[in-house]
């Protein structure tokens, strides 16, 4: 529903950069530059 509002209404997103950065972070933890890729979103 929050992406539908995003794309159509032109609402903003609910979450903050820095949410998007931390999902992303676990979601690639398997990645051998995984640690070099967490120092790049301090």
């Amino acid at each position: 529903m929050e992406a539908w509002r995003v794309q159509k209404l032109g609402d903003k997103p609910l979450y903050t950069w820095d949410d998007a950065g931390h999902k992303w972070l676990i979601e690639t933890d398997y990645k051998k530059t995984h640690l070099e890729d967490a120092k790049k979103l301090v």
